[in-house]
């Protein structure tokens, strides 16, 4: 059950956060005080990006989530053997601390995931214990105000209804550099982060993710280029 929120619901999502009367409380950090005057002002801050939110996504989703885009990725629920149980659901989406556990203490926005067993989905080799991976967005106000932040951990989300993505020592640096690059295809001109500093690399192995990347993240989050080269190489399938 969810501590008293509110809520803004499109086609594919519903977005939750907390209520303004006080009682939600807050874990602290970089999100906000543990006093029902912090509450407010998150959720007040909250309400407001929630519309731009789900835009973002439902514009996503028609890009990465529909069979009819040139850029079709997956459908959540719909992989045989993994993740198509017959049911379709709407992804979840968490604004504020106050409502769902931030995995670590500088959270910032993150996929997260409930895992259920259902038979249905159970396979003989790539499902072996039936886990169905309900895929949710957990952010902060900041990271809902930053809509290349909110796609990039809504590929996530996606990636967990393949897989491909789960449960595999092979996905490693493929875990950002997709993300990335399902980004890269929402906006192919304004998102195009990392370039200099992947060509200044490039004769690094793709897997190389311990290089540096001039202060980012992680080399793994700038090699996204090698997807686009396998999709004008090899073709999408």
């Amino acid at each position: 059950a969810h501590r008293e929120c509110e809520t803004l619901e499109s086609a594919h999502v519903t977005v939750r956060w907390g209520s303004t009367n006080g009682n939600n409380g807050n874990n602290g950090g970089s999100n906000g005080s543990n006093s029902s005057n912090g509450g407010s002002a998150e959720a007040a801050r909250a309400r407001k990006c929630a519309p731009r939110v789900i835009a973002t996504l439902e514009t996503a989703w028609a890009a990465l989530c529909d069979e009819a885009s040139n850029d079709y990725f997956v459908a959540p629920y719909s992989t045989r053997g993994w993740s198509a149980d017959g049911r379709r659901r709407k992804l979840n989406v968490y604004i504020g601390a106050s409502l769902h556990p931030w995995p670590h203490a500088a959270a910032h926005a993150h996929q997260g995931t409930h895992v259920e067993r259902v038979s249905a989905v159970g396979h003989p080799k790539a499902n072996k214990e039936s886990k169905l991976h309900h895929s949710f967005l957990a952010l902060s106000c900041g990271a809902a105000e930053d809509e290349r932040t909110v796609c990039h951990e809504f590929a996530h989300c996606l990636q967990m209804h393949t897989g491909g993505h789960v449960d595999s020592p092979y996905v490693g640096y493929q875990w950002e550099a997709h993300a990335e690059y399902c980004t890269h295809l929402l906006r192919p001109i304004d998102w195009a982060p990392g370039l200099r500093h992947f060509l200044e690399t490039s004769h690094l192995p793709v897997d190389m993710t311990n290089a540096s990347d001039d202060g980012g993240a992680g080399r793994q989050y700038i090699v996204w280029p090698l997807y686009a080269y396998l999709d004008k190489r090899f073709g999408r399938g």
